[in-house]
């Protein structure tokens, strides 16, 4: 009786082992569906661009999104741009995206540059990005000097004759070179346009003046 008991208990270990065997690559789908954590990486490509224009302080990258181990959904990306120097930090969020690289200038046809949204990126389908990222609290700080240079570029384009959007078009041609010469050279000499660039370069965005903590 207890040979027979040993052979029975073997029989079942055996089979135990076997089941788990036939079983593992299923478990091992199971484990990396439902609870492996994904990981997506930022491969950049090209240069990183910094800038500061009627957007505000604006980060440009351009580059792939590459998901691992399984499918992730992108709802929002931040950006922490930290200077080796002093460590000046600043924090941007995601403005807009395009499939195009390098990205479409301001201006460019809507379907060619989408607001930061929702992305789902597969392991198996990398997305090339262009993207933008803006300080949107830095921009409402400088929200009053941009509107006191629109309006600098407004004043100068009337006394001028109003010709600068229809002009803007038209790059190349001579009377569109001398117009928008002059409405440059208009706009630099308003009392407007300078209290709006003096205030703009006192906020020290991209530079941190002496003494600053």
């Amino acid at each position: 009786m207890a040979a027979g008991a040993g052979t029975g208990s073997l029989a079942v270990v055996s089979l135990v082992i076997a089941g788990i065997g036939v079983a593992q690559p299923y478990l091992y789908l199971v484990w990396q569906r439902f609870f492996r954590r994904g990981k997506l990486r930022f491969y950049p490509t090209g240069n990183v661009e910094v800038d500061y224009n009627q957007f505000g302080p604006l980060i440009g990258l351009a580059g792939a999104l590459v998901a691992s181990h399984r499918e992730m959904f992108v709802s929002g990306i931040d950006l922490t741009v930290v200077r080796e120097g002093d460590n000046l930090t600043h924090r941007l969020d995601w403005w807009v995206f395009s499939h195009e690289i390098p990205l479409p200038a301001p201006g460019a046809e809507p379907s060619k540059v989408e607001l930061a949204g929702g992305l789902m990126i597969l392991p198996t389908a990398p997305r090339r990005l262009s993207m933008a990222f803006v300080d949107f609290d830095t921009q409402r700080q400088m929200a009053p000097a941009m509107a006191l240079a629109m309006e600098a570029l407004t004043d100068a384009d009337k006394e001028l004759g109003g010709l600068a959007l229809v002009y803007s078009k038209r790059r190349g041609d001579p009377d569109a070179t001398e117009y928008l010469a002059d409405l440059a050279q208009a706009v630099h000499a308003s009392r407007k346009h300078l209290n709006a660039h003096m205030a703009i370069n006192n906020a020290f965005y991209w530079q941190a003046p002496t003494g600053r903590p």
